[in-house]
């Protein structure tokens, strides 16, 4: 992320998949000022260590979101839909598998650790 952002790092970082490497991924690369949301840590998982200084030096806000409305998930991809010529989301997935290779985009991921695997149903 700080590549694509001449080293400024992200506004906003969202984790959905609720896998600490994915959450500590999220803090690294927002920029000063920015905000991490947690969506996705909805079950145990091993936990992840940041420094309070960290968090206060770079004015850090982190939320967690929980139990979302239909509407708020509907806003969200709007959002992602109107705002695709403006930030690089593309980028961020590594590769795409058909919904028939579920299990393939599993193993890849944990044998690559990419930043996102995405599984594509009629593809």
């Amino acid at each position: 992320m700080k590549s694509i952002t001449n080293g400024r790092g992200a506004d906003i970082a969202m984790d959905f998949a609720g896998v600490s490497a994915a959450v500590d991924t999220c803090i690294a690369s927002v920029r000063i000022g920015g905000c991490v949301l947690l969506a996705g840590s909805v079950f145990p998982v091993s936990d992840i260590s940041i420094s309070p200084e960290s968090i206060v030096r770079r004015m850090l806000t982190i939320r967690g979101l929980h139990n979302y409305l239909p509407v708020d998930l509907i806003s969200a991809l709007q959002f992602l839909e109107r705002s695709a010529d403006r930030f690089p989301f593309a980028d961020l997935v590594t590769k795409t598998f058909p919904l028939s290779e579920t299990q393939l985009a599993f193993e890849y991921a944990d044998e690559h650790r990419p930043v996102r695997v995405a599984v594509q149903p009629g593809r």
